[in-house]
């Protein structure tokens, strides 16, 4: 019996043992591969990254050649039809070459476009003094309105980036347009070098018919290929697979291979390509699957001598890591106020900046009146201001770049809104910063407006009850805060109901509007006209007492009373009540205490003020 109860206990023993080692073999496997996918996608996200930020340098890098040729004498002389010629011409070919040899842009063009529309250079061909506004439907309307545009677009020959800037003469005259086009096919060359990542871009199958001169003359199911280094054997696997599936998602497996899907966004937003990595497995970083899982190893074993009675326990736990996002600031155009500045001074202004500080020629100018563009800003809540909430503007929206910034400014008596955005700008030997200011003088009014509507009364342009209840609940605050008197009146049209229902609803509306525009103009500046409901108003009259706001009924009561006929179709007389606010009121005691009084009013025969009783006032009749 012993004997049989030794095996039976080695047979479950044995049968837990493996039963937990099996269990333990498919949780390890099934943690492994999940572990793995998620260092995979983090792979990916890091690659979505670099991607952007290589976009990103390129589209401004590419701006900056721009800029320094635009402001380049010789490039001005050829553009220039009046100017005198110059004794050293420009010479583009030595200007590209530098530029390769000191940069890794050895794929740049360069147009040059005369105000006119007339290419006077084009640095990959000989062919100029031609008409390119004729292909290039952006042309006349830039030349029409000369600003900095850039773009990531499609032509006949490839995907670039296209990076425009006008040109002025001496006299600050339009002469022409600077034009720098870099490869975007160049980006899968600097990936390989910094991930040691193979590209293949694809550009969507829709611009098939218009690349008559191709650079590559590759294709993928009609998708050319943009990067003239992509190796065969991805173009073979993308075409073997097809185009579309992989469109479908944005990683796949194939043997060693992962595979990445990255979208191609051109100047619309919209998806113009498609950007494939392929990472080798081996380069992807699995250290922190191969230290988790020798944790669980080691638990499980330790789990087994000790116990020998429990299954595995598997623990998991996914840590990744987050890389810090990069900060992007986008100049769009020229249409906007567009500055470099440190923290102290203003450095460059774009050529918008005095259009609208159109009393300043010159940055001297200006700088000798404002230290700062932010002197210019209005004191006004929720708008930015020298120092907003502690800090100097320019390290609050840097630090607060996630929020919506606005300043105020006033221009010959006029409020003008903006949306303000800052960026540190990278590479530099001193700290500067790019500030947008985008105009939003029309979504700010028309919030304004929208807001008079939803708290204004539509017939009689007094506020409604929502103002009312808004403006009692602060004026309540206010008073018990600074322990200042507050009165409230509210009056009933005697009778109204008769007006209605003899002369008809106009008549009445008209009635209600007449009313309104005297008792308007018997009131303080400060006292705040509110249309109840239907005949009932209410005028809250912060600083007074109640023998005040009794004395102001009585003067409101008599003026209606004493009304023409020219102005009502009727002699009219209206009810009043009256209550001053005490210390322990809230907004709920003081509208009943005045209701009570209106109340009051037309029980004793209407035409007649009653002041609401309160056992810590004394009223005395007038």
């Amino acid at each position: 019996m012993i004997v049989n109860k030794n095996q039976h206990l080695t047979i479950a023993f044995s049968a837990i043992f493996g039963l937990i080692l099996i269990g333990a073999a498919v949780l390890y496997g099934f943690g492994k591969n999940s572990l793995e996918a998620s260092a995979i996608q983090v792979h990916q996200k890091m690659l979505d990254a670099e991607i952007a930020a290589l976009i990103d340098d390129k589209h401004d890098a590419s701006m900056a050649i721009a800029i320094t040729l635009a402001e380049n004498p010789a490039i001005k002389n050829l553009l220039c039809k009046t100017c005198s010629p110059m004794a050293i011409p420009f010479d583009v070919k030595p200007f590209l070459q530098r530029l390769g040899q000191n940069s890794r842009f050895d794929d740049v063009w360069i147009h040059l476009v005369d105000a006119q529309g007339i290419t006077v250079l084009r640095s990959w061909t000989d062919l100029k003094d031609d008409t390119v506004h004729r292909v290039r439907k952006d042309l006349p309307d830039i030349l029409n309105n000369p600003r900095i545009t850039r773009s990531l677009s499609a032509g006949r020959y490839t995907l670039s980036f296209k990076s425009m800037v006008p040109v002025y003469n001496e006299q600050k005259q339009f002469v022409g347009l600077v034009e720098v086009i870099s490869q975007f096919g160049s980006l899968a060359k600097q990936l390989k070098a910094i991930k040691g990542v193979d590209s293949v871009m694809l550009l969507d199958k829709r611009y098939r018919e218009q690349l008559t001169l191709a650079l590559t003359g590759m294709f993928v199911e009609d998708y050319y290929v943009i990067n003239a280094d992509a190796p065969l054997s991805a173009q073979r696997q993308l075409s073997e697979m097809g185009v579309s599936q992989f469109k479908a998602s944005t990683q796949f497996f194939n043997g060693d291979k992962v595979i990445g899907q990255h979208l191609i966004m051109g100047s619309q937003q919209q998806a113009i390509g498609y950007w494939f990595t392929f990472s080798d497995r081996e380069n992807i970083d699995f250290s922190e699957v191969k230290s988790v899982m020798q944790k669980v190893v080691y638990g499980v074993v330790i789990f087994l001598i000790l116990s020998f009675l429990l299954l595995l326990l598997y623990v998991l736990k996914r840590q990744t890591d987050h890389r810090q996002a990069y900060y992007r600031q986008i100049i769009d155009s020229a249409s906007e106020i567009i500055f470099v500045a440190n923290r102290q001074t203003i450095v460059d202004v774009n050529r918008h900046f005095f259009e609208f500080y159109s009393e300043f020629k010159t940055l001297d100018e200006f700088l000798t009146r404002y230290a700062c563009v932010c002197d210019t800003f209005e004191k006004d809540n929720g708008f930015l201001q020298r120092m907003t909430q502690g800090q100097y503007w320019l390290d609050y929206v840097i630090q607060h770049a996630g929020e919506v910034h606005k300043a105020k400014i006033l221009k010959d008596g006029k409020a003008h809104y903006f949306s303000v955005k800052a960026r540190l700008m990278q590479g530099l030997a001193e700290p500067l910063y790019n500030v947008l200011l985008q105009d939003i003088t029309e979504q700010e009014v028309y919030k304004d407006q929208l807001e008079h509507l939803s708290q204004t009364d539509a017939l009689t342009g007094v506020g409604n009850r929502l103002y009312f209840n808004q403006r009692l609940n602060q004026e309540i605050l206010r008073s018990h805060r600074y322990q200042t008197q507050l009165s409230l009146l509210m009056f009933d049209i005697d009778f109204f109901k008769r007006v209605n229902d003899t002369y008809g609803h106009d008549v009445g509306d008209a009635v209600l509007i007449e009313i309104t525009t005297v008792v308007k103009n018997l009131l303080r500046e400060t006292d705040m006209l509110c249309r109840f409901g239907g005949e009932e108003f209410a005028i809250i009259m912060p600083e007074s007492n109640a023998f005040e706001a009794q004395a102001t009924a009585e003067r409101l009561r008599e003026q209606i009373a004493s009304l023409s006929s020219n102005a009502l179709p009727t002699q009219l007389t209206v009810s009043f009540g009256a209550a001053q606010m005490t210390k322990w009121d809230s907004e709920k005691t003081l509208l009943k205490r005045v209701d009570d009084a209106l109340y009051l009013a037309k029980e004793q025969g209407r035409n007649r003020v009653v002041l609401a009783v309160d056992a810590f006032l004394d009223p005395k009749p007038l």
